[in-house]
């Protein structure tokens, strides 16, 4: 009886790829991360799978090396090993770039897929000139075929042009809050018509007219009332503010069609009533010890605006109620 040929060792690929698709489902992220690098066939079932394992992806782009997380696992893409990669897993060598990227496809690349947070981070040491780590992943999610699903974004670019970039790149149908941080300007804090009309356009953009919720610092400065219109919830964060600002408030709420329901101010210093700040409405019953409360009849309207100013605290409330 002749011997029969000694059997050859299967290996994971060659399981049914449904058997896989549920084995990846099970694997821990860094787990997944690397089984995509062993071949086309195991990245596509890894990329393919019908639950997303992100629940939130930071990048830190700058002139040098990116740093992302993916949810709470940090990784470092860079040329050479840097000096300070605070127990991160690093990635380097001349592809540094190319690696970020395709590792960044798992969680961005399927439309089916909608991540709940996304924060991008950007600084350049070169005056007006966006990095090459920037730029190619900017084209990257350009490139994906689909706008990028998330529910919230974060960006902090001080760039209005990088912010605009960035935001282009989401699908505006699933997203919910944007969250924007302070733009460099001119070296006298003029607002130039190159700046306002940057601003024009970021707020044309339909990401910023579908979100519900937005988030940003010093807004009276930089923009236009009617800009914030659209938006159901929105947090200032504000140096202080003046009977200017305090009007400027309230013509977000008088725009034409506007949403807005809830305005939060955050101030860096405490807030005192100062007797030269004309404050607006009638004053009303306080809802809490140490806190002045105005009630302004909005014209035309059962609704009214109750402002809320929270004294020796950091911050005001003004929301729009109805006294139907």
């Amino acid at each position: 009886m002749l011997d029969s040929p000694p059997e050859t060792a299967k290996e994971f690929s060659d399981l049914p790829i449904d058997v896989i698709g549920e084995i990846v489902e099970k694997m821990e992220l860094k787990e997944q991360l690397i089984l995509r690098k062993v071949c086309k066939q195991l990245r596509d079932v890894v990329d393919e799978q019908k639950t997303s394992p992100f629940e939130a992806i930071e990048i830190s782009c700058g002139d040098t090396e990116i740093f992302c997380r993916y949810n709470c696992e940090d990784v470092v893409y860079a040329l050479r090993i840097p000096r300070d990669h605070h127990n991160a897993k690093v990635v380097h060598g001349d592809d540094y770039i190319g690696v970020a990227c395709n590792d960044l496809k798992m969680a961005l690349g399927n439309p089916k897929f909608v991540l709940p947070r996304f924060r991008f981070f950007y600084r350049s040491y070169k005056e007006s000139v966006p990095s090459l780590e920037f730029e190619t992943l900017v084209s990257f999610l350009e490139s994906l075929g689909h706008k990028a699903s998330v529910r919230s974004v974060d960006i902090d670019a001080p760039e209005i042009d990088a912010t605009i970039r960035i935001l282009s790149c989401l699908n505006p149908k699933t997203l919910k809050s944007i969250e924007t941080h302070r733009f460099k300007m001119s070296s006298s804090w003029s607002l130039t018509d190159s700046i306002k009309n940057k601003l024009d356009e970021l707020a044309e953009m339909e990401q910023w007219k579908q979100a519900e919720e937005l988030s940003c610092p010093h807004p009276t400065f930089l923009f236009k009332p009617e800009h914030f219109s659209s938006f159901k919830r929105i947090n200032f964060k504000e140096f202080g503010y003046d009977s200017g600002a305090l009007e400027k408030y309230k013509k977000i709420f008088l725009a034409p069609l506007s949403k807005t329901i809830l305005l939060s101010i955050e101030r860096r210093d405490e807030f005192q009533l100062d007797e030269s700040i004309e404050l607006p409405g009638t004053p009303a019953a306080p809802i809490e010890p140490n806190s002045v409360i105005r009630h302004f009849d909005i014209p035309n309207s059962e609704d009214y605006l109750e402002y809320h100013f929270l004294i020796g605290q950091q911050g005001m409330t003004i929301t729009k109620k109805s006294r139907e």
